[in-house]
């Protein structure tokens, strides 16, 4: 994680300027946070926790990512896959969710690919028996 970029963002979000968020936590100038923020420094534990005492917000949530919002585009773009999907079908893609929503993103993207890779198989196994059928 880029602390700099992290602690910018925190801080653009508080509606703040550097000068205003180095007052609130008691540092003498903003030059301080300035090389905080382009990684000119590095911050210390005590360091971020003052930042965000400043910017009202728990440590534990300096190093938390925010989810990124769907679209409604996207949304109605699932709808409509998930409206042509048997029951059975949309009960299993709600357990796959239940499973993968705390997963990090790069596990999730090799159960995806896992699948993807099956569903090529099925197909390829699928095309070998028609030819096989038409061939004779």
């Amino acid at each position: 994680m880029d602390y700099g970029k992290r602690i910018k963002e925190l801080r653009n979000k508080a509606g703040l300027t550097q000068a205003q968020l180095a007052e609130i936590i008691g540092f003498r100038t903003p030059f301080y946070l300035s090389q905080l923020e382009t990684g000119k420094r590095d911050a210390g534990l005590s360091v971020l926790s003052k930042i965000c005492n400043g910017l009202n917000i728990e440590l534990s949530d300096f190093f938390k990512k925010e989810k990124q919002k769907v679209t409604k585009f996207e949304q109605i773009l699932i709808q409509d896959l998930l409206e042509e999907m048997s029951k059975e079908k949309l009960e299993l893609v709600r357990e796959y969710i239940e499973t993968v929503k705390d997963m990090d993103i790069e596990t999730v993207k090799v159960t995806l690919l896992s699948a993807q890779k099956e569903k090529l198989w099925i197909e390829r196994s699928r095309r070998k028996k028609q030819t096989r059928r038409t061939s004779k």
